[in-house]
């Protein structure tokens, strides 16, 4: 009936579409998806119905078995355009979807779409502005990063009484006011209590959605650096809903942040037991990976080790399970990272470097497999820079160098695709600094000019007012060069 009243079909197509366990539904000629399918590109000779074939999940369109597939579903995948819905190229894929759906039907666009995209785009440019790069041995930002992006990632997929305190907390952020944001969802968590308070009984929806709330008001407290309100608000979300593992992530990332370890600790080994229970064997990795960062701030390298080393366990079972799954293939990446991390801690460079090379040997392959997913260059260019500071503990300075190099070019690539992101500017001034004290391989006059760029482009940044209490390494630049007279 739906179909019969419908001007458009979007058949979503994931990487399990018709793989070993779904091809054969496909052949079966009850099955109701293969029904449907029928039936829309059916309509679709009839010039009644326009289908519209959509990849996620970063499905290939090569690797699906069309020979395998019925003669009766073969059209779909080569008579219509088949269009991609992927993460790096959201927007652009977005749009094409929409034009496509509103073309078929003949229905108007939204008027509120570009006010939304541009919200969006203006929101993670926030988020591009607060990255901030890490110098060797300091303290990144990846909590604040991996808050902010959970702040998007939950406005992409808000309900419709969400959308207003989401639109305007959005639009705060891209005016740069994260307290403006902030207080936006305040209001809508204060409204959720009174309702949960009211009720003698709340449902479990009500639950999600103020915790939810909380846990944004959290995420954005967090980028701007206020942990006291962060970590009150992530323990708010997680009283609202228990379940709420994510959460519970955040706020053991957020106890370190603030020093409280034995916090931490606790978070973690509840969410490991939790996501255990629950069957999330990457939730589990992840909250392992928690455990070792405490440790590690503790000063128990072994323990940090042994849990990095579960975590590597999990991430390998899971990248064995679904090679195609780019996320676990980078979970996997980051596992061999911190264990490379410990190693060099420890003095064991062969150990570190080995652990460094089994990570770049992922990064490479996603980042070659998309070339535009600039999450993945960057994955690529700390692993080169990792990979040069255990060379040059070893006193290989060829290998160093060109690891250094490397990574340079990485980053140049970068800084010139977005020139407004003060991280990836960052990331040349660190290469260059990097670069530039190699004192037994370069000239003198090759290493200041490494130098000299590094602290113009800092310098620059800090005239702009976009740099940084953290990042600003020009003293150190100063002196280095000064060395070099």
């Amino acid at each position: 009936m739906g179909l019969a009243e419908s001007k458009a079909c979007v058949a979503v197509i994931g990487r399990r579409w018709a793989d070993t366990t779904n091809l054969p539904r496909l052949q079966d000629p009850n099955d109701m998806v293969r029904h449907e399918l029928e039936t829309a590109l059916a309509s679709g000779d009839q010039e009644v119905l326009t289908v519209i074939p959509l990849l996620v999940e970063e499905a290939q369109l090569a690797q699906i078995p069309a020979d395998q597939l019925p003669e009766s579903l073969r059209p779909l995948l080569a008579d219509w355009n088949v269009l991609a819905l992927s993460e790096s190229g959201w927007d652009h894929d977005t749009r094409r979807l929409i034009e496509a759906i509103a073309a078929a039907t003949g229905l108007p666009v939204n008027p509120e779409l570009e006010e939304w995209m541009a919200l969006m785009a203006g929101a993670q440019q926030g988020l591009s502005m607060a990255r901030a790069t890490e110098a060797p041995g300091a303290v990144g930002r990846q909590g604040e990063e991996q808050a902010l992006e959970g702040l998007l990632h939950r406005a992409a997929g808000a309900d419709p009484e969400e959308r207003p305190a989401l639109k305007a907390a959005l639009a705060a952020l891209a005016n740069g006011d994260t307290l403006l944001a902030e207080a936006s969802f305040e209001q809508e968590l204060e409204a959720s209590r009174r309702l949960r308070l009211a009720a003698e009984q709340l449902a479990a929806s009500e639950g999600r959605r103020e915790a939810d709330a909380a846990r944004n008001v959290a995420s954005l407290a967090l980028v701007r650096g206020d942990l006291s309100k962060a970590l009150r608000y992530f323990q708010m979300a997680l009283e609202a809903n228990p379940e709420d593992l994510d959460a519970a992530l955040q706020l053991g990332n957020a106890w370190i942040s603030a020093g409280e370890l034995d916090q931490a600790g606790t978070v973690f080994a509840a969410l490991i037991q939790q996501a255990k229970a629950a069957q999330d064997p990457r939730l589990e990795g992840w909250g392992l990976n928690g455990r070792g960062d405490v440790l590690v701030a503790q000063g128990d390298g072994p323990g940090a080790l042994a849990a990095y080393q579960a975590s590597l366990t999990i991430a390998e079972g899971l990248a064995k399970r679904d090679p195609a799954n780019t996320g676990w293939q980078r979970d996997l990446s980051v596992s061999h990272d911190r264990i490379g991390d410990v190693l060099v801690a420890q003095g064991d460079g062969p150990g570190a470097l080995a652990a460094y090379q089994a990570g770049l040997s992922i990064a490479e392959g996603l980042a070659k497999r998309d070339p535009e997913n600039t999450g993945w260059q960057r994955d690529l260019f700390v692993s080169k820079a990792k990979i040069g500071d255990v060379l040059v503990a070893q006193g290989d300075g060829p290998g160093a160098l060109a690891a250094y190099q490397a990574g340079l070019a990485i980053a140049e690539g970068l800084a010139k695709r977005d020139p407004a992101n003060t991280g990836w500017q960052v990331d040349v001034a660190v290469s260059c600094a990097r670069l530039g004290s190699l004192d037994s391989l370069l000239l003198i006059q090759e290493r200041q000019g490494y130098l000299s760029k590094g602290l113009n482009l800092l310098t620059t940044l800090k005239q702009a007012g976009r740099l940084h209490a953290n990042q600003d390494w020009t003293g150190w630049f100063d002196n280095a060069l000064r060395s070099l007279n």
